[in-house]
Order: structure tokens, then C-alpha cells, then sequence
């Protein structure tokens, strides 16, 4: 390297004249690589004349800023190491105050990474220094900033300065602006769980929490439920029902459905350190507030949050006969589809809770009710749920109340409400046995083999191997295997593939003799099909037969495989030239 590029003089001058190119690609280029601008000026240039230029970085474009704002944080061996961190902050401040959101968010990063740099002896006169300069600052971008500056610092400063941080966190609180109010509601949370809980008690109750909750933005107030999730879990159960209990009365009252909706969804984890007593006194009886809610996004919401509190309720068998269901009974009419939609998703974790009678009583005719009078998205939801849940429900004694309805619908419906209710099949098989199945559902089944839509054929065919399990094999080769086969000679080769997708299936379902004999011949048979879509099929069919078999059927199929191997169709060729790898 020569004197004139080693002059510290002339890499700034370089450094700035980059920044402020024409071109895009060389502005983002140089401020990506500030590390070596500031290694090559040397430590001491690096502190006065590189940091005195990036005083002025407002005055740069905002992705030039937000890759500044990126790298800053690795430059403190660059100005000299630790004991010269403090410099960077003036920078970080700046790029702090930015308009983009993106780029002050990298410049409070990269400002923690400095400060956990600064020795201890300094630490306390720096930060403080910085976050005062932020929070009393003109513009509302830098107090914003000032925010989560504060929570990232806090633990880092002696037992005074946390005060005097806790002091100036609550002017932020009440900043004239909205914006900075957002953001000292939306950082809470991470401070509050670096306080204990008197000083919670003492300092963020009454100042923070009490005046948010009046605040006049509904933007501000619907910030506050994540903070009560935290704050709930640090608090003695006396001061947790005084505080919690006060501010979620408020919040379920609120005048903006986007404040309520905020409360519903944090519910669960703000529930969660009361006591079931408490729960079901002074808590659900909020959420059932929720849930009669005008508004469909917090009924939504309300209905997702029942969910959630499952767990801690399990116990309590009367209480969710008796009062939770009847609340949501009249959500499975609701004028909103969003809304029968989520109470059908989440209506059969119920059942294990309520036992079988209560189950009977309550939850089969909400059930039966939505799969007949509701949207397909509904139907879809609930026997999601039941699938879901299949193993946790009795369902030997709700089978004879809904599968008839099941099977009503199952005919003529959305392609979707048949995938789901296929996917149910080999559950209903378990209860029903071999002469039942045979008589309410097998109908059924051979209808969905040649359904319109392939979603409902293919889903037929994968249930196949577990219905074999539960019907056994004498069923699969007297009932099902004529079936599949006859398929075979159907005009629509879509529906003549249904059999070679049956026997992929099946396989694993059969003993292999048995496997041989049903579907070989077959298989064979529709290697001459004038589709080559089924000739592929073949192919990869007669896979599943190689090894398995006497010598003669081994012959045979390398014999298909070789007349496939020369077809007119390359997939035909390349699958068929596969399985014969396969034969050797």
C-alpha cells in the first residue's frame, strides 16, 4: 500500500465521496465495509475524524443508514478497544433518530453490543448520558428509541441509575406523542421482567399500567395485555388479583375492539399463576364477556383463547358443562364465518374433559348442528378437531350420533369436507367391525375411489392400508381387491390409475404371497394401457413386487420391464429402466 492510500486523510475523503455516489450498489459497498475504512484510518483517526463524519449520517439515505447502523456495533476494536467504546454511541445516537423504524431498531442492537463493551467504570456516565440525550431529544423518532435503549441498558447500570432509568421510562409513558407512547408500551414487558415485584407494585402500577390503560390512542392500549402476562407471573397472589384482576375488567370494557381482541389473545398466558378458584370467578368470567363480544375479531379471539385455557381447567367438570359450552353454543350460528369457524376447530377438546354424558348432551348436538347448517370451512374445522382428538374422545359412544349424519353429507359436499371425513374412516371401521362397515360405509368407499376430484381419491387410496389393518386381510381380498380391480377397465384413465395407486398402498397391508396373487396379473395387464400417465404408474408399481414372488414371477417382470424400458414416452422409459436396475 502507498503513502497516499495509507493517508487517513484521503481514506475518509474516499470513504464520504463513496457514501454519496450515484450509484446505489457503491453506497452500500462502502458502508457495509466501515470496518475497513476505520482499520485503515487507524484507531485514532477512527475516534476523531470517522466518528465526527458519521455525526452527520442523518443526512444519508435510509438503506445506507440501516447498514451503518448494522456494522457500528463491530467497530469498537477498530477505535482503539473497550475503554474507547463510548465514542460509537454519538453515531449510534444519531442513526437512532432515524425515520426508517428498520434502521433505529439496528442502531439500539448494535448500541448494546457497545455498551456491554464499556468497562464498568465508565458504563454508568455513558449510558445514562445516552439515554438521557435520547429521551429529552426533539424529535419523537429518538425518545422512541429511548425505550428500548433503557430496557437493554437497565441491568447494566448500579441500583440509583435503575431509578432514575425507572423515572425517566415513566415520562415516556406519557410523551404527547403516540408513537413514543407505543413504543414504551410495546418494550415494557422486557423491562418488567427485570423488576422485582415491589418495585412493580410501587412503580410500574400505578405510573405505567394504570395510565396506559386510559390512554387515549387505542394503538397505545391494545400494547398493554402482553405486559399484564408478564407482570401476572411475578406478582403474590393477593397484589395479582388487586392489579390484574382491576386492569382486565378495564381492558374487556374498552371502547376499541382491537384493545379487547389484544386482551383475549394474551388471556391464556395472564391467566395462567391464578388459582383455579380465581380462574373461574373472576377470570372466565371476562373471557364469556369476550365471547358475546359484538365485534367478530374478538369473538375470534375469544374462541381461540378457550384453547388455552383448557389445560388449566381440565379438571373442573361442571364448571365447562355448565358454563363455558353454553357460552359458545350460540357462536355455532354466529352471522360470522371466521367466528362458527374457529368454535367448530377447537369444539371436540372439550369432550375428553366433560366425559362421555356430558359429551351426549352438549357437544354431539353443537356438532351435528354445524356440519348441517354451516359452510363447508366449518365442517372442515370440526371434524379436523375430531380427528385431532379421535384418540382422546370415546368415540364407540358418540359413533352412533354422528356418523349417520357424517355419512349423509359425506356424499355431496366439498372435496375438502370428503378428504377429512376419508381420514376419519378407519377410526368409524374400529367401532363398526366388518358387517357394519360393510353395510353403512363401504358404499361410500367405493365412490370416493372415483370421485371427480383426485384430492379424494388419493386420500381414499392412502386410507386403504390402515383400513386393511382394522378389517383384516379376508376382508381386503373378498370385499375391497374386486373393487380395485374392476377399476381397472374404467374409460377415465384418471380412475384407471386409482388401482395402481391402490396397490402402492396396499403393500405393507398384505402378506406378500397373498399381495402377488391378488394384484400381479393385474399390474402386468395395464402395462399395455394407451395412456402412458398409467404405463408410468406400472412402472413404478412393478417395484413392489421385485423380490418377492417364485422365479417365474421375477421372469415376467423383467420382461414388462424390458418392453417399457423401450416405450415411445421418456418417463415411461426412464421409471421402467429404474425398476430393471432394481431386478439386477
Amino acid at each position: 500500500m502507498n503513502r497516499q492510500q495509507a493517508d487517513p486523510g484521503f481514506v475518509l475523503n474516499f470513504f464520504t465521496e463513496e457514501l454519496r455516489s450515484d450509484n446505489v450498489h457503491h453506497r452500500l459497498f462502502a458502508a457495509s465495509n466501515i470496518s475497513l475504512v476505520a482499520a485503515a484510518m487507524g484507531p485514532e483517526h477512527a475516534r476523531t475524524e470517522l466518528m465526527q463524519f458519521l455525526l452527520s449520517a442523518n443526512q444519508l439515505d435510509g438503506e445506507v443508514q440501516m447498514s451503518l447502523a448494522q456494522c457500528l456495533g463491530s467497530l469498537v476494536k477498530y477505535v482503539g478497544g473497550p475503554e474507547y467504546a463510548n465514542v460509537l454511541l454519538g453515531p449510534l445516537k444519531v442513526l437512532a433518530s432515524a425515520e426508517e423504524s428498520v434502521v433505529r431498531d439496528k442502531a439500539i442492537e448494535s448500541m448494546n453490543i457497545v455498551c456491554n463493551s464499556i468497562p464498568a467504570a465508565q458504563a454508568d456516565v455513558s449510558l445514562m448520558q445516552t439515554a438521557r440525550d435520547l429521551s429529552t431529544a426533539e424529535f419523537f423518532t429518538s425518545r422512541s428509541s429511548a425505550c428500548a435503549f433503557i430496557v437493554a441498558i437497565y441491568e447494566k447500570v448500579n441500583e440509583a441509575n435503575k431509578s432514575n432509568l425507572r423515572q425517566i421510562y415513566k415520562s415516556l409513558v406519557k410523551d404527547e406523542t403516540p408513537m413514543v407512547r407505543r413504543s414504551a408500551l410495546k418494550n415494557l414487558p422486557k423491562l418488567c421482567e427485570a423488576l422485582p415485584a415491589n418495585i412493580i407494585i410501587s412503580d410500574i402500577a400505578k405510573d405505567i399500567l394504570m395510565s396506559s390503560a386510559n390512554d387515549d390512542e387505542d394503538s397505545v392500549r391494545l400494547l398493554l395485555p402482553p405486559s399484564l402476562s408478564i407482570i401476572s407471573e411475578k406478582l403474590n397472589d393477593q397484589d395479582r388479583i388487586n392489579l390484574i384482576i382491576a386492569l382486565s375488567k378495564n381492558l374487556v370494557k374498552d371502547g376499541s375492539w382491537r384493545v379487547r381482541s389484544a386482551f383475549a389473545k394474551e388471556f391464556p398466558a395472564i391467566a395462567k399463576p391464578f388459582s383455579v378458584e380465581v380462574l373461574t370467578t373472576e377470570l372466565c368470567p371476562l373471557l364469556f364477556r369476550l365471547l358475546r363480544d359484538p365485534e367478530a375479531e374478538t369473538k375470534t379471539a375469544a374462541c381461540q383463547t378457550v384453547s388455552g385455557i383448557l389445560p388449566y381447567i381440565a379438571k373442573e367438570q361442571t364448571f365447562v358443562a355448565e358454563k363455558l359450552i353454553p357460552e359458545l353454543k350460540p357462536l355455532t350460528n354466529d352471522g360470522a364465518p371466521q367466528v362458527r369457524r374457529e368454535v367448530a376447530l377447537h369444539l371436540m377438546e372439550l369432550a375428553p374433559i366433560i366425559g362421555n354424558h356430558n359429551t351426549s348432551l352438549s357437544i354431539i348436538p353443537l356438532f351435528l348442528q354445524i356440519l348441517i347448517d354451516t359452510d363447508n370451512e366449518a365442517s372442515v374445522a370440526l371434524l379436523n378437531s375430531l380427528l385431532t382428538h379421535v384418540d382422546e374422545v370415546d368415540l364407540a359412544s358418540i359413533t352412533p350420533a354422528i356418523l349417520p349424519t357424517i355419512l349423509e353429507i359425506a356424499g355431496d359436499t366439498h372435496w375438502r369436507v370428503k378428504v377429512v371425513i376419508i381420514q376419519l374412516i378407519p377410526h368409524f371401521a374400529k367401532v363398526l367391525g366388518v358387517e357394519e362397515f360393510g353395510k353403512q360405509v363401504f358404499q361410500l368407499v367405493q365412490t370416493w375411489l372415483s370421485d371427480l376430484f383426485f384430492s379424494v381419491r388419493d386420500e381414499m387410496t392412502k386410507q386403504l392400508g390402515p383400513l386393511v389393518t382394522v378389517l383384516g386381510q379376508d376382508w381386503c381380498t373378498q370385499t375391497l381387491t374386486p373393487v380395485i380391480l374392476a377399476l381397472k377397465l374404467d374409460k377415465n384413465y384418471l380412475i384407471r390409475q386409482v388401482t395402481l395407486l391402490s396397490v402402492m398402498q396396499l403393500k405393507n397391508s398384505l402378506q406378500p404371497a397373498v399381495f402377488v396373487k391378488q394384484f400381479l396379473p393385474t399390474v402386468l395387464y395395464m402395462a399395455t394401457d394407451r395412456v402412458a400417465n398409467v404405463r408410468v404408474l406400472v412402472s413404478k408399481a412393478l417395484l413392489l413386487f421385485i423380490g418377492i414372488g417364485e422365479q417365474k414371477v421375477q421372469q415376467q417382470l423383467q420382461t414388462i420391464l424390458k418392453q417399457l424400458s423401450n416405450d415411445n414416452d421418456s418417463d415411461v422409459k426412464y421409471f421402467a429402466c429404474m425398476a430393471l436396475l432394481k431386478c439386477q
